[in-house]
Protein backbone atom coordinates (compact mmCIF):
# COMPACT_ATOMS: atom_id res chain seq x y z
CA UNK A 1 0.00 0.00 0.00
CA UNK A 2 3.51 2.23 0.65
CA UNK A 3 4.28 1.87 -2.79
CA UNK A 4 0.84 2.80 -4.61
CA UNK A 5 0.44 6.15 -2.14
CA UNK A 6 3.99 7.27 -3.16
CA UNK A 7 3.61 6.06 -6.48
CA UNK A 8 0.06 8.65 -6.48
CA UNK A 9 1.41 11.35 -4.95
CA UNK A 10 4.61 11.28 -7.32
CA UNK A 11 1.80 11.69 -9.61
CA UNK A 12 0.44 14.59 -7.90
CA UNK A 13 3.14 16.17 -7.94
CA UNK A 14 4.33 15.55 -11.69
CA UNK A 15 1.16 16.89 -12.86
CA UNK A 16 0.70 20.04 -10.29
CA UNK A 17 -1.66 18.89 -8.21
CA UNK A 18 -1.03 20.06 -4.58
CA UNK A 19 -0.33 17.37 -1.81
CA UNK A 20 -1.50 18.12 1.30
CA UNK A 21 0.89 18.18 4.50
CA UNK A 22 -0.26 18.47 8.16
CA UNK A 23 -0.01 21.38 10.07
CA UNK A 24 2.24 21.22 13.05
CA UNK A 25 1.20 23.07 15.87
CA UNK A 26 3.81 25.14 17.78
CA UNK A 27 2.07 23.94 21.11
CA UNK A 28 1.14 20.22 22.50
CA UNK A 29 -2.51 20.10 22.55
CA UNK A 30 -3.26 22.23 20.04
CA UNK A 31 -5.21 21.63 17.25
CA UNK A 32 -3.37 19.58 13.86
CA UNK A 33 -4.20 20.85 10.51
CA UNK A 34 -3.57 20.04 6.88
CA UNK A 35 -1.42 22.06 5.07
CA UNK A 36 -1.96 22.76 1.14
CA UNK A 37 -0.13 25.46 -0.62
CA UNK A 38 0.66 27.70 2.15
CA UNK A 39 -3.22 27.53 3.48
CA UNK A 40 -3.59 25.43 6.62
CA UNK A 41 -7.13 24.32 6.88
CA UNK A 42 -9.31 22.72 9.94
CA UNK A 43 -12.72 22.08 9.47
CA UNK A 44 -14.16 25.12 10.52
CA UNK A 45 -11.66 27.62 9.43
CA UNK A 46 -8.24 28.27 7.39
CA UNK A 47 -5.57 30.76 7.29
CA UNK A 48 -2.74 31.66 5.74
CA UNK A 49 0.61 33.49 6.53
CA UNK A 50 1.93 36.35 3.85
CA UNK A 51 5.01 37.60 4.55
CA UNK A 52 5.90 41.21 3.40
CA UNK A 53 9.05 42.76 4.15
CA UNK A 54 9.26 44.18 7.45
CA UNK A 55 5.98 42.11 8.75
CA UNK A 56 3.30 39.27 8.03
CA UNK A 57 -0.32 38.94 7.56
CA UNK A 58 -2.52 36.52 9.04
CA UNK A 59 -5.55 36.33 6.70
CA UNK A 60 -8.25 34.21 8.15
CA UNK A 61 -11.08 32.25 6.35
CA UNK A 62 -14.22 30.65 7.16
CA UNK A 63 -14.45 26.86 6.46
CA UNK A 64 -11.23 24.80 5.30
CA UNK A 65 -9.14 25.76 1.84
CA UNK A 66 -8.42 29.15 1.81
CA UNK A 67 -11.16 30.41 -0.16
CA UNK A 68 -10.55 34.11 -1.20
CA UNK A 69 -14.98 34.89 -1.38
CA UNK A 70 -14.91 33.18 2.42
CA UNK A 71 -12.02 35.65 3.92
CA UNK A 72 -13.08 36.57 7.63
CA UNK A 73 -10.09 39.13 8.50
CA UNK A 74 -6.60 40.06 7.95
CA UNK A 75 -4.22 40.62 10.09
CA UNK A 76 -0.85 42.28 10.17
CA UNK A 77 1.79 41.70 12.73
CA UNK A 78 5.70 42.43 12.99
CA UNK A 79 8.36 40.39 12.18
CA UNK A 80 9.06 38.74 15.45
CA UNK A 81 5.53 37.09 16.36
CA UNK A 82 4.65 33.68 14.23
CA UNK A 83 1.21 32.06 13.81
CA UNK A 84 1.21 29.35 16.30
CA UNK A 85 -2.42 27.59 15.22
CA UNK A 86 -5.67 26.84 16.53
CA UNK A 87 -6.68 26.02 20.10
CA UNK A 88 -10.54 25.77 20.96
CA UNK A 89 -11.41 28.37 18.39
CA UNK A 90 -9.06 30.96 19.03
CA UNK A 91 -5.90 31.58 16.73
CA UNK A 92 -2.56 31.64 18.30
CA UNK A 93 -0.30 34.25 17.71
CA UNK A 94 3.50 34.18 19.07
CA UNK A 95 5.69 36.92 19.90
CA UNK A 96 9.22 37.11 21.52
CA UNK A 97 12.71 35.98 22.34
CA UNK A 98 14.57 33.72 24.24
CA UNK A 99 13.66 34.38 27.33
CA UNK A 100 9.61 35.08 27.76
CA UNK A 101 7.37 35.59 24.86
CA UNK A 102 3.82 36.77 24.84
CA UNK A 103 1.00 34.52 23.50
CA UNK A 104 -2.04 36.44 21.68
CA UNK A 105 -5.30 34.59 21.76
CA UNK A 106 -7.63 36.23 18.42
CA UNK A 107 -11.36 35.09 17.61
CA UNK A 108 -11.02 33.17 14.30
CA UNK A 109 -14.63 34.50 13.19
CA UNK A 110 -13.54 38.05 14.49
CA UNK A 111 -9.89 38.92 14.61
CA UNK A 112 -10.13 40.69 17.97
CA UNK A 113 -7.67 40.05 20.23
CA UNK A 114 -8.96 38.39 23.50
CA UNK A 115 -6.20 37.95 25.31
CA UNK A 116 -2.37 38.71 25.67
CA UNK A 117 -0.75 36.10 28.06
CA UNK A 118 2.96 36.48 29.16
CA UNK A 119 5.19 33.61 29.46
CA UNK A 120 8.37 31.84 29.92
CA UNK A 121 8.47 27.99 29.17
CA UNK A 122 5.87 26.19 27.58
CA UNK A 123 1.97 26.66 27.86
CA UNK A 124 -0.03 23.57 28.93
CA UNK A 125 -3.11 23.93 26.35
CA UNK A 126 -6.15 21.52 28.48
CA UNK A 127 -9.68 21.46 27.01
CA UNK A 128 -10.84 24.87 28.88
CA UNK A 129 -7.51 26.38 29.99
CA UNK A 130 -4.22 27.61 29.38
CA UNK A 131 -1.84 26.87 32.32
CA UNK A 132 1.67 28.83 32.23
CA UNK A 133 4.41 30.31 34.16
CA UNK A 134 4.43 34.30 33.86
CA UNK A 135 7.76 35.58 34.43
CA UNK A 136 8.57 38.41 37.50
CA UNK A 137 11.39 40.84 37.30
CA UNK A 138 12.22 39.71 40.86
CA UNK A 139 15.57 37.38 41.60
CA UNK A 140 14.63 34.07 42.82
CA UNK A 141 16.52 32.18 45.38
CA UNK A 142 17.10 28.60 44.77
CA UNK A 143 15.00 27.28 47.34
CA UNK A 144 12.13 28.55 45.62
CA UNK A 145 13.07 27.02 42.08
CA UNK A 146 11.83 23.09 41.33
CA UNK A 147 14.81 22.72 38.45
CA UNK A 148 18.09 21.57 39.30
CA UNK A 149 20.07 23.79 41.63
CA UNK A 150 23.38 22.52 39.61
CA UNK A 151 21.83 23.95 36.45
CA UNK A 152 20.62 27.38 37.79
CA UNK A 153 24.21 27.55 39.50
CA UNK A 154 25.82 27.20 36.23
CA UNK A 155 23.81 30.03 35.16
CA UNK A 156 24.54 32.18 37.45
CA UNK A 157 28.03 31.56 37.15
CA UNK A 158 27.98 32.38 33.61
CA UNK A 159 26.42 35.69 34.96
CA UNK A 160 22.94 35.19 33.71
CA UNK A 161 20.45 35.59 36.89
CA UNK A 162 17.57 33.68 37.98
CA UNK A 163 14.29 35.44 38.02
CA UNK A 164 11.54 33.85 39.67
CA UNK A 165 7.82 33.13 37.36
CA UNK A 166 4.60 32.30 38.73
CA UNK A 167 1.65 30.12 37.36
CA UNK A 168 -1.20 31.65 36.04
CA UNK A 169 -4.56 30.14 34.24
CA UNK A 170 -6.13 31.38 31.11
CA UNK A 171 -10.13 29.97 31.40
CA UNK A 172 -11.36 30.17 28.22
CA UNK A 173 -14.78 30.49 29.50
CA UNK A 174 -14.41 33.65 30.89
CA UNK A 175 -11.66 35.02 29.76
CA UNK A 176 -9.94 35.67 32.76
CA UNK A 177 -6.37 35.04 34.25
CA UNK A 178 -5.90 33.80 37.59
CA UNK A 179 -3.29 32.63 39.81
CA UNK A 180 -2.26 29.51 39.78
CA UNK A 181 -0.29 27.49 42.72
CA UNK A 182 2.90 26.48 41.13
CA UNK A 183 6.01 28.93 41.32
CA UNK A 184 9.11 28.42 38.89
CA UNK A 185 12.34 29.82 37.86
CA UNK A 186 13.55 31.08 34.40
CA UNK A 187 17.35 32.74 33.26
CA UNK A 188 17.23 36.07 32.17
CA UNK A 189 19.43 36.04 29.37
Amino acid sequence: MKDLSLGLMLSLVAFGASVAEPFEPIFDNTEAGTLVDGCASWSAQSARVVEGEYDWSLQVFKGPDCAAQAQVFEKTYDMDTRFAGLWQDLLLVDSGGAEDHELFLVAADSGERLAALWYVGEPVFSEHSIHFFEPTRDRADSSQCPQSKEALAQWEERGMPVMRAVEKVFDKKTGNVSAGEKASCYVMQ
